[in-house]
C-alpha cells in the first residue's frame, strides 16, 4: 500500500502507470485509490493529466474507472473545467466582434433613416417641381 504513494521512474505514481497501461477500476485502480486516496488528484508528471483524466482518454477509456476516481475526490471537478489561455483569448475577441457588430448595426440604422428622410425630401422637391411647371 505504501508504494502507491511513492513516485517511481519519471516521477509517476502507481496510479498513473496503471491507468496509462489500461488498468480499470476493477483491475486494480480501486485498490490503488484505497491505499493512497491522496494521490487520486495528483497530476501525472509525464502527461500532465490527473488519474481520472487518464482513465477518460484513449481507446481504453472506461467510465467506471473515471467515476470511481472522481467519487474518491469529487473536488477535482467541483469548480468546473477551467478555461485555457487560448479560449480566453478567443472569447475576448468574440466579445470585441459582438461590440463592433452592434456599433455597425447602429450605423446601418442611422444611415437607413437618413436615406428614408432624403427619399421623402426628393419626393417633396419633385412635387414642387411639377407644381412649378404647371
Amino acid at each position: 500500500p505504501g508504494g502507491a504513494r511513492v513516485p517511481g521512474g519519471g516521477g509517476r505514481l502507481a496510479a498513473h502507470l496503471a491507468l496509462s497501461s489500461g488498468k480499470t477500476w476493477e483491475g486494480g485502480v480501486d485498490a490503488l485509490a484505497e491505499a493512497a486516496p491522496e494521490t487520486v488528484g495528483a497530476t501525472d508528471s509525464v502527461t500532465g493529466l490527473r488519474p481520472w483524466m487518464l482513465a477518460a482518454v484513449g481507446a481504453r477509456a472506461e467510465l467506471r474507472t473515471v467515476a470511481g476516481l472522481l467519487a474518491k475526490d469529487p473536488t477535482q471537478v467541483a469548480g468546473g473545467v477551467r478555461e485555457t489561455t487560448h479560449e480566453k483569448y478567443w472569447r475576448g475577441k468574440h466579445r470585441e466582434m459582438e461590440e463592433k457588430n452592434r456599433e455597425l448595426e447602429n450605423k446601418v440604422d442611422t444611415l437607413q433613416n437618413q436615406v428614408g428622410e432624403l427619399s421623402q425630401r426628393i419626393v417633396e422637391l419633385e412635387m414642387q417641381l411639377v407644381g412649378m411647371k404647371e
